[in-house]
């Protein structure tokens, strides 16, 4: 079978390759379909180019038969066959024959001729349309691998995108615990500096209200109310040394003014 001039090269032109976007399933379709039809055409169209042929030399050796018994003036006996040279009563029928022979040779001719012309306009519609749609792809193919190519590239950049701001933010939240571990360790540092710094007066807080428990109890006295001991209790720094001064100088005062009295009653 005759192969068409454009099946390789169509094959070459689409054949795989690293770099070659992949068509859709259909368009393959279509094309190894009409890649079929173009190969029985083209077989077609050898076929009939060898029948012309076979044809051809027929009418050659009719015509050539023709000419030979015109110059001698002789018909051959058998079917055309001119190496006898004896005369029979059948050389009518062959005579016959021949000229039937030879009209439905035309006939089939005229026929064959009219087929090729039809397959030939096929031939070359087939060639257009293979033509149009081999450029057509190819212009879908160029459009679809720039399409994907500026894809892959406007991805690419996003991704980096992505990945540098989450490595900052990563950074920035490493930044950020390292501040607050910080910050922790700075306010455990103060508070305790805080409550080492009021332990003494604390300390003396305490040691003053057992002194005026002590003095109240001496002097027959009540013993404080809680509201006063509240006042001297879970205080701040600065608030326990307010009133810690404070107290202290009142109740200092208060047993300035009481000191006499205690001594009398114990001297009594």
């Amino acid at each position: 079978m005759a192969q068409n001039g454009l099946t390789n090269g169509t094959a070459a032109m689409y054949g795989g390759g690293p770099n070659v976007v992949l068509s859709s399933p259909g368009y393959h379709s279509d094309m190894q379909i009409l890649m079929d039809n173009m190969e029985k055409l083209s077989g077609t169209l050898q076929r009939n180019r060898q029948e012309w042929s076979q044809v051809q030399e027929g009418l050659e050796r009719v015509g050539r038969l023709q000419g030979r018994l015109a110059r001698d003036g002789q018909l051959p006996l058998v079917n055309g066959d001119i190496s006898s040279h004896e005369e029979t009563a059948d050389e009518s029928p062959n005579v016959l024959q021949l000229q039937n022979e030879l009209a439905n040779s035309y006939h089939r001719l005229n026929d064959l001729r009219e087929s090729f012309t039809q397959l030939q306009a096929v031939h070359e519609e087939y060639s257009k349309g293979l033509e149009a749609a081999t450029q057509m792809a190819q212009d879908f193919q160029e459009k679809e691998q720039k399409y994907i190519q500026s894809v892959h590239e406007d991805y690419s950049a996003q991704l980096l995108q992505a990945r540098n701001e989450t490595m900052q933010a990563q950074l920035t939240h490493q930044a950020w615990q390292a501040r607050l571990q910080t910050l922790d360790e700075t306010v455990k540092a103060a508070y305790k500096a805080r409550e080492e710094e009021g332990q003494p007066y604390r300390r003396r807080i305490a040691a003053l209200k057992e002194e005026n428990r002590i003095l109240r109890a001496k002097a027959g006295w009540d013993p404080p109310p809680d509201s006063e001991d509240e006042d001297w209790d879970d205080e701040g720094i600065l608030d326990v040394e307010g009133k810690g001064r404070g107290s202290q100088g009142s109740h200092g005062a208060e047993r300035g003014d009481r000191m006499p009295n205690l001594v009398q009653g114990l001297a009594g």
